[in-house]
């Protein structure tokens, strides 16, 4: 087989396994519309109680990885490890979401999308959770488990997107 050909297989499979590695992090659940003080810094405010939580189902450094909307982005230097959760508040972060009609997107230190999200409307305190595939509104559980086996609390359309055919215009 051609040197050239074996290397541009070796080279597309290594880049394949770099995004299946990735794809270990995803968006866990949002609370875009907080009523009441989150980041426990003492003050109930509309942008700083906001956050995003992320779960990893292995060890990663998330350095120059990135969060946000089609507005702002935030750029990660935290390390994520298996089975955890780290919580993005706007407090510490500059980001500012949107109640209704926004979109929220995770990129790799390349800026690959690894994970999105988008919800049409929120309550105040209910959070937008992944359980078990799907996404629903929920009572809030900030670096816990979503609370899946209790009943929904709302039937709105939210959505995760598929990743593998997600493009996006924003800029990393």
């Amino acid at each position: 087989m051609n040197k050239k050909v074996v290397f541009v297989l070796f080279f597309l499979f290594f880049i394949f396994l770099i995004n299946f590695a990735s794809a270990s992090v995803r968006i866990n659940e949002v609370l875009p519309n907080p009523e009441n003080d989150w980041d426990n810094n003492g003050i109930s405010e509309t942008y700083g109680d906001e956050w995003i939580e992320l779960y990893s189902d292995s060890d990663e450094n998330l350095d120059s990885w990135k969060i946000g909307d089609k507005v702002k982005n935030y750029t990660f230097s935290e390390f994520i490890q298996q089975g955890n959760f780290l919580i993005i508040y706007g407090s510490s972060s500059s980001l500012q979401l949107n109640n209704r009609n926004e979109k929220i997107f995770l990129y790799d230190e390349n800026g690959y999308l690894i994970d999105s999200i988008s919800y049409s409307s929120s309550s105040k305190d209910v959070s937008i959770n992944l359980c078990n595939d799907e996404i629903v509104k929920k009572d809030p559980t900030p670096s816990s488990p979503n609370s899946c086996d209790e009943e929904e609390e709302s039937n709105e359309e939210v959505e995760e997107s598929d990743v593998e055919n997600e493009e996006s215009d924003v800029e990393v």
